[in-house]
């Protein structure tokens, strides 16, 4: 097809999360963060002059899910939370070659003056993995299909850097290489919605997230969840 998803902002498309199939057995780590049978007091929501509600959960400004846990409030930043959330998809990805593409409706061209023709059939092939689909022609990499999750106008600028990364500093071996790329485009694919973000997403990307091996940290190890204790918060109001 030549239709092009919107641009999916810090979302993950739904129809391409594996995760989605498994979301509904919870981890006992997840169990254990919170309170059974907690309910959020609507009439109190207009007192968050700064907050969207949900069923269960605030978002903060656009940056912040706020929810109750069983030892205070939880705090998820919920930017790097996509970031993990795309670099698990990817990497699930990789792991099952199955990559995921959407057809361009105008071919994007990068120039590429490297006169090192394997590092070239590298970054071709091996972005098929991902979803890209990439030809050279007269010292010019030409992307013609992207994975869904890409910010089409975010391309160039994306493979660019990437490019350029790659050259400084080469993977020791393929899953190296494929852990690298993959962080790069889950950290340069995700943004701030400029719009209200629906109930649902947000309640998909805590499921998501508790989903992943590692949901407390995004793939360059910066903090994303953090708990204020029932102590810290008391101490607030002495």
């Amino acid at each position: 097809t030549n239709t092009r998803y919107a641009e999916p902002g810090i979302y993950v498309n739904p129809d391409y999360n594996p995760f989605n199939k498994n979301i509904t057995k919870k981890t006992e780590e997840w169990e254990q963060l919170f309170p059974e049978n907690t309910q959020t007091d609507n009439s109190k929501t207009e007192e968050f002059k700064e907050t969207e509600t949900t069923n269960r959960y605030f978002l903060l400004k656009k940056k912040y899910i706020l929810t109750s846990a069983r030892s205070g409030l939880m705090i998820i930043h919920y930017r790097r939370a996509q970031e993990r959330i795309l670099f698990e998809l990817l990497m699930r990805q990789i792991k099952s070659n199955k990559p995921v593409s959407q057809k361009l409706l105008f071919p994007i061209s990068i120039p590429f003056h490297e006169n090192n023709t394997l590092m070239q059939d590298d970054i071709i092939e091996r972005m098929r993995h991902f979803g890209f689909s990439i030809s050279a022609k007269n010292k010019q990499l030409i992307i013609d299909a992207t994975p869904p999750y890409i910010p089409e106008n975010a391309t160039e600028k994306i493979l660019t850097e990437l490019i350029e990364q790659l050259k400084e500093n080469t993977p020791e071996n393929e899953h190296a290489f494929y852990q690298m790329v993959a962080t790069h485009l889950a950290t340069l694919s995700v943004s701030i919605p400029n719009e209200k973000i629906p109930s649902e997403e947000l309640q998909k990307t805590i499921d998501n997230l508790f989903a992943s091996d590692y949901h407390n940290y995004t793939p360059n190890g910066k903090k994303i969840i953090t708990i204020l204790s029932d102590e810290m918060i008391n101490k607030l109001f002495e």
